[in-house]
């Protein structure tokens, strides 16, 4: 962690723009692991020139991950417009991950945009909608 805190500090020392990206929720993850990740998060965004982007993993079709949680992909009844819906900062209608897991982060993401309200280089990514019926 000092080499990524240190490596950002150098830079934005020199005001260079720093844009770091972060997967919220990933399989395996424990809370820990995120409160360390959101710690880092914290102390980077105390950086002048920081900027960060933050995702829900979500698994798509060909990767071992969706093939792990999904089985095949080959046809997995979901339409195009679905995935059209779908993105990391959401998840909508194709992977809505852990609901509490989900929530804790972005609390603390909305804290840290109160805090430091440059940091966010793209609005903070919502719990995932339910499926139409």
């Amino acid at each position: 962690m000092s080499r990524t805190i240190d490596g950002c500090r150098l830079l934005s020392d020199a005001g260079i723009v720093q844009l770091t990206s972060w997967i919220h929720d990933l399989p395996g993850e424990t809370q820990e692991d995120n409160e360390l990740t959101l710690d880092l998060v914290a102390d980077l965004a105390r950086l002048p020139h920081n900027q960060q982007k933050h995702h829900f993993f979500t698994p798509f079709p060909g990767t071992d991950m969706y093939e792990a949680l999904f089985g095949s992909s080959e046809d997995d009844g979901r339409s195009q417009s679905e995935w059209a819906r779908s993105d990391t900062y959401a998840s909508i209608s194709i992977w809505s991950g852990r609901a509490d897991f989900r929530a804790r982060v972005l609390a603390r993401l909305q804290e840290l945009k109160a805090a430091h309200p440059h940091v966010l280089a793209r609005s903070l990514p919502r719990l995932a909608e339910p499926a139409a019926s």
